[in-house]
């Protein structure tokens, strides 16, 4: 009888085991075929790549949120200067000349401006003798001469500040000599201590 139910137990197993090896499976649940397990792997190369192109993006996103923020920050910091310096410079406008560029400061003078240009005009005829000379010496060339003149609040001549002279040296000493005793209008020296005359020019 044990002979009789020990060959009704193994027959069934082995008909089970002989179909596993008809169909190559090993018996494990988590086998497949070669198809399925490429498929797989493919799968999952797919998803490695997805994922090294997402943090390829991201690392180029924020690299150029950085020079951003770097291009924004460099800005703000001239922006920054600018500001500043125009404030410096508005703030200095009470205590320079009121012709600096063409720019008129609106406060009152302590000088005649009109007076201050008709003087100055007055040393420009003065001095038109002294540049056709030197046009007549220097024949065949050409040029100019500029300067401008820092005058004292007695009217004096204090210096000549030279922009440019292509004239010789005869006469610029003889421009010096004519300047120097040319006499501007007086003024408080208390209020303003000396006034710079516009750009004096003679083109030869």
């Amino acid at each position: 009888m044990k002979r009789g139910l020990l060959s009704f137990v193994l027959m069934p197993l082995s008909c089970v085991l002989t179909c596993a090896m008809i169909s190559g499976c090993s018996g494990c649940a988590g086998c497949g075929t070669q198809e399925d397990i490429d498929l797989k792997r493919a799968q999952d190369l797919a998803a490695v790549e997805e994922q090294r192109r997402r943090d390829s993006i991201a690392a180029a996103k924020r690299r150029i949120e950085a020079e951003l923020a770097e291009k924004k920050r460099i800005e703000d910091s001239l922006a920054a200067a600018k500001a500043k310096q125009l404030a410096n410079a508005e703030a200095d406008a009470d205590t320079l000349p009121p012709e600096i560029a063409g720019k008129k400061v609106e406060r009152e003078m302590p000088i005649n401006i009109e007076e201050m240009s008709n003087a100055t005009a007055d040393l420009e005829d003065e001095l038109r003798p002294t540049i056709e000379a030197a046009k007549r010496r220097l024949d065949g060339v050409r040029g100019y001469v500029a300067f401008k003149l820092v005058v004292l609040p007695t009217g004096r001549v204090k210096e000549i500040k030279w922009e440019h002279n292509d004239l010789d040296a005869q006469a610029a000493q003889a421009i010096q000599a004519t300047v120097f005793r040319h006499r501007y209008p007086a003024w408080d020296g208390k209020k303003l201590p000396e006034y710079r005359t516009p750009t004096i020019k003679f083109s030869f």
